[in-house]
């Protein structure tokens, strides 16, 4: 077993992988949100997105990737200078969660090069580790670069 913090020329990833099919995914990534720390970067498909599982992950320290439907409408609230812009995630008449306080993220948008002419620009949106802890990636280096979400 590798050590946690060991360096060298040959880095060690650590990954778990969630799979689910059917309804009860979100039930199972709670679960799964509970051993999630500031040291560990979260990413997740857009079928995760919503305001209860959101606030839930940022409890955890952990940054957060998540993709987003193209239906869904984000507010731009500030725009950086690389794009991205900071949004706010608010509640909606099926989230469960006592706190209704508005939560912040960045948002990236982008498009799927190929696709069809027309085709909608897609989100992912993040929130950095907390404690400036990086976790790696280019996407949460994105993330990272310009003010905190």
């Amino acid at each position: 077993m590798p050590r946690a913090n060991a360096t060298g020329a040959f880095p060690q990833v650590r990954l778990v992988g969630l799979l689910g099919n059917g309804a009860h995914e979100r039930v199972l990534a709670v679960a799964v949100l509970t051993g999630h720390t500031g040291a560990m970067q979260y990413l997740a498909h857009r079928g995760f997105l919503s305001f209860d599982l959101w606030r839930t992950a940022t409890t955890t320290g952990a940054a957060l990737v998540w993709r987003a439907s193209a239906t869904i409408t984000l507010p731009v609230l500030a725009r950086y200078t690389d794009g991205s812009y900071r949004t706010s995630l608010r509640r909606n008449p099926q989230c469960t969660s006592r706190d209704h306080t508005p939560q912040s993220a960045r948002v990236v948008d982008y498009t799927v090069a190929g696709g069809p002419a027309l085709a909608p620009r897609h989100h992912v949106l993040g929130v950095r580790a907390r404690a400036g802890r990086r976790t790696g990636g280019t996407v949460s280096r994105a993330l990272e670069n310009g003010d905190r979400a």
